[in-house]
C-alpha cells in the first residue's frame, strides 16, 4: 500500500497496520481495494476477510467525502473492526435533512429532480438558446430566501457572464407567483437580499470566483450561488482549435470545479451554474444496432461475413467518447430521442467531470401530428445524473409562465387532438344544405 498515504493522506491507517505489510508485499494499491472483490484480495493476502472488507470501505468513504457521499463509518473496539453509523451518524442522513433543497415551486418539476436541488452540489443546468435556463435561475433567486422546506431562509448571489440580472423579469415573477404572493412581508422574498455582478472577460471572473466569492458567501450569509453562465468566457478566452488550448482550458475548468464544489460543501449552500450547448455529429455506425438486430429473417449465407464484420464495427463503436455520452450529456440516438436534434453540453467531458449533477433542459417535438406538419415544440426538464436522486426516466414538460416556471400536464397538448381528425371536416356531398 505505498500509494495510500499519498492518495488519502488524512486516513487514520492504525486500525489496519496489521494489513498494510502484507498488502504491499502482494502489490494491492488503492485501486485494487476498490475495483476488485475482496475475496480476490484476500486470495493474494492471507488476510482476514473482515478487516479487508473494513479498510474497502474506508477507504471509500475518504473517497466520497469530496462528494459530500458518506457511507456507513468503522471503527476498531478491543481490536476487532466494526460497523457504527454512529461516529458517520450526520453522514448517514438524507440529503434533504442534512442541508434541505431549494425549490423550483413546482411540485412536479421538483419531483424529477429528486426533491430540487440541493446544497453542498454543484449542479448545473444545460440547454439550448432560449429553453429557460435564465428563468430557472431566477426562481431560485427568490426560493432560496423561503423558510424549509422550500428555501434556505438565506439571501443569494448572481454572477452574470452574459447580460446583467433582469430585474423587471424578477419583479415579474415576484408579484404574479401565488406562492410569494400569499406570504406576509416578514418572510416574502426580496430584492435586497440578491447580490448580484456581470463580469464580461475570464481573468475577472477567474478572480471574483478565486478570491471573493468565499468572502461574500460570508457576509451576506448566501445560500445559493447562481453563475449564469459559466460558458461565455471560457469560449472567449481559451483557444479550442489546438491540443494545448484544450489542455489549459481543462486544466482551469479542473481548478474551477474544484473551488465551486469547494465552496458549496464547506459553507452548505447550493452551486448552480448554466452551460451552453453545440450540435453533436454522430458517426452512422453508432444506429447501426437497430438496423442489425430488428430484423427475424433468415439472414444469406453470402450475407454472414457483412453481418459479422458490421457486429464488430459496432462492438468497437460502443467504447468510443461518441457512444458513451449519450450517458452524461443528456441526448442520445436511441429510439426515444431518434427526431431530436443531438446536441452536447459546452466544455466538454473535462468540466462534465467536475459536476455533481447535471439538468438537461430541451426543445422536442410532439410526435403525434408531425406527419401532417402540425407538430408543436415544447421543453422539457430531465435530470441525467445526480448523487441523491436517479435520474428522470421521463421528461417533464414545463412551459414559461409570467409567474416563472411551471410544469405542463401531458393531457393538455391532447385537447385539440379531436378537432384535427380528418373525418370530422370530410365533406357528405349528398346531405350538404345550404341556408
Amino acid at each position: 500500500m505505498a500509494d495510500l498515504p499519498e492518495v488519502l493522506p488524512d486516513l487514520d491507517l492504525c486500525p489496519y497496520s496489521h494489513l498494510l505489510h502484507s498488502l504491499q508485499k502482494n502489490g494491492i494499491v488503492v485501486t485494487d481495494l476498490i475495483t476488485l472483490d475482496p475475496l480476490l484480495i484476500v486470495k493474494r493476502c492471507p488476510l482476514p476477510l473482515g478487516d479487508v472488507r473494513c479498510l474497502i470501505r474506508d477507504v471509500l468513504y475518504a473517497l466520497q467525502q469530496q462528494l459530500h457521499m458518506a457511507p456507513p463509518h468503522h471503527h476498531q473496539v478491543n481490536g476487532i473492526l466494526t460497523s457504527t453509523n454512529t461516529p458517520g451518524a450526520k453522514d448517514t442522513k438524507s440529503v434533504e435533512e442534512q442541508s434541505g433543497f431549494v425549490s423550483t415551486l413546482d411540485n412536479a418539476l421538483d419531483s424529477a429532480l429528486g426533491g430540487g436541488f440541493p446544497a453542498g452540489y454543484l449542479t448545473e443546468i444545460v440547454g439550448e438558446s432560449a429553453v429557460g435556463k435564465t428563468q430557472f435561475a431566477l426562481c431560485l433567486l427568490l426560493s432560496a430566501q423561503l423558510p424549509a422546506p422550500r428555501g434556505f431562509c438565506k439571501s443569494a448571489i448572481y454572477i452574470g457572464t452574459e447580460a446583467p440580472l433582469n430585474t423587471k423579469r424578477l419583479e415579474q415573477v415576484l408579484e404574479m407567483h401565488p406562492h410569494f404572493r400569499d406570504l406576509p412581508s416578514s418572510v416574502r422574498p426580496s430584492f435586497d437580499r440578491i447580490h448580484c455582478l456581470t463580469v464580461h472577460d475570464f481573468n475577472t471572473q477567474q478572480l471574483i470566483i478565486d478570491h471573493h466569492l468565499q468572502r461574500a458567501v460570508q457576509e451576506y450569509n448566501a445560500g445559493l450561488v447562481v453563475i449564469d453562465s459559466i460558458t461565455a468566457n471560457f469560449r472567449a478566452y481559451h483557444n479550442s482549435s489546438t491540443s494545448s488550448g484544450l489542455a489549459q482550458r481543462a486544466i482551469e475548468l479542473n481548478r474551477l470545479g474544484a473551488i465551486l464544489r469547494r465552496v458549496a460543501r464547506e459553507h452548505q449552500l447550493a452551486v448552480i451554474v448554466t452551460n451552453q450547448v453545440s450540435d453533436r455529429f454522430v458517426d452512422n455506425i453508432l444506429r447501426a444496432p437497430d438496423s442489425v438486430w430488428r430484423t427475424s429473417s433468415p439472414v444469406p449465407s453470402s450475407a454472414a461475413p457483412s453481418q459479422s464484420s458490421t457486429a464488430s464495427l459496432t462492438q468497437n463503436a460502443k467504447l468510443t467518447l461518441d457512444y458513451q455520452q449519450d450517458f452524461f450529456t443528456g441526448w442520445s440516438h436511441d429510439a426515444h430521442s431518434r427526431n431530436e436534434e443531438l446536441k452536447n453540453p459546452a466544455l466538454g467531458l473535462a468540466w462534465a467531470n467536475q459536476l455533481s449533477a447535471r439538468v438537461v433542459l430541451k426543445f422536442e417535438n410532439d410526435n403525434i401530428h408531425s406527419h401532417r406538419g402540425l407538430g408543436k415544440r415544447h421543453r422539457t426538464l430531465s435530470l441525467v445524473f445526480s448523487p441523491w436522486s436517479a435520474p428522470t426516466q421521463l421528461p417533464v414538460t414545463y412551459s414559461i409562465e409570467a409567474q416563472g416556471v411551471a410544469h405542463v400536464d401531458e393531457a393538455t397538448p391532447q385537447d385539440h387532438d379531436e378537432l384535427l381528425r380528418e373525418a370530422l371536416w370530410e365533406i357528405d356531398e349528398e346531405n350538404e344544405e345550404f341556408p
